[in-house]
């Protein structure tokens, strides 16, 4: 290690440094990012919010894989395939089908949770609409039904009805 996160990778000559992120600066890449995104791009983000371009080294995408990993076993981050996302209500393009794509757990609830206020606001929108005033036409003919049977009742029951006593 010659600077801090900076590790010297290969053994010739020729090799260079290659920056190892700490997790706060992976998952504040991945936060950034705003969708499902692939390592490479969680690596290119990296160097873009920690300034690194240039000489000095660039992140190193197994350095952030395996720190992707990390976050995902405390349950910081999501990985999943682009069908999964799909499944789960996340528009995903480009990202070959095979592809993990990961993504901040608190920006997963928050898409989830206004996905599902935004689906039951369109499934009360889609439902029959009835003010109390207005009669269903299935309880009218209840009651239609209801009341030929007690005309019928009364009629045929001299002890109830007109001139009963």
């Amino acid at each position: 290690m010659s600077e801090r996160g900076e590790t010297r990778v290969g053994t010739s000559g020729e090799d260079g440094l290659m920056y190892v992120p700490d997790e706060e600066e992976v998952l504040e890449a991945v936060g950034s990012l705003g969708r499902p995104s692939t390592a490479e791009e969680v690596a290119t983000r990296v160097d873009e919010r920690t300034g690194r371009g240039g000489a000095a080294p660039s992140a190193s995408v197994v350095a952030v894989l395996g720190v992707l990993r990390e976050l995902e076993k405390s349950a910081r981050v999501k990985s999943y395939t682009p069908e999964q996302w799909r499944a789960l209500g996340v528009s995903v393009h480009g990202a070959a089908p095979y592809t993990r794509l990961w993504w901040s757990v608190e920006q997963w609830r928050e898409t989830a949770v206004s996905g599902g206020q935004r689906y039951q606001r369109d499934r009360r929108g889609r439902e029959p609409r009835g003010s109390a005033d207005e009669e269903s036409p299935v309880t009218a003919n209840l009651q239609r039904i209801a009341e030929q049977f007690r005309e019928q009742y009364r009629s045929r029951n001299r002890f109830e009805g007109p001139g009963a006593s």
